[in-house]
């Protein structure tokens, strides 16, 4: 479950996920750690899953999305003043972003955290997010 930030991978984790993401022999999926909104200023959610869409190449590694629903409700100081209050009231961002996913041929995502996304205060989100899962 690499940083979401490609570079960051490599320069401070010594994460080769280009050669993970290309070749086979190393992972059988990648789960990249997407837990950016579509405001963040530096790594726009949809850009991002975009990005890593195009890194895997190798048709043997799946690609998984992980998105942040333990942000809901909270303001994301690292996203840059667009991206600031992007969690907070928001009632279909969790759908909207596994529709992104899908859109750019995931294979799937994980949430992380469930609980954050079944408290009470995330219904809405939840069952936004539970009408378009089969």
């Amino acid at each position: 479950s690499p940083q979401a930030n490609i570079n960051n991978n490599y320069k401070s984790q010594f994460a080769d996920v280009n050669r993970w993401a290309s070749e086979s022999g190393y992972v059988d999926y990648l789960a990249p750690q997407v837990y950016f909104g579509y405001k963040n200023a530096t790594m726009p959610f949809d850009t991002t899953v975009q990005t890593w869409r195009n890194l895997v190449t190798n048709s043997n590694t799946k690609l998984y999305i992980g998105l942040a629903a333990y942000k809901l409700g909270n303001q994301d100081n690292n996203a840059g003043a667009s991206g600031l209050n992007e969690f907070i009231g928001t009632t279909d961002l969790m759908k909207r972003m596994v529709l992104t996913s899908r859109d750019n041929h995931s294979d799937g995502f994980i949430i992380y955290s469930y609980r954050a996304l079944v408290s009470s205060s995330n219904q809405t989100e939840m069952n936004n997010l539970k009408s378009i899962l089969n």
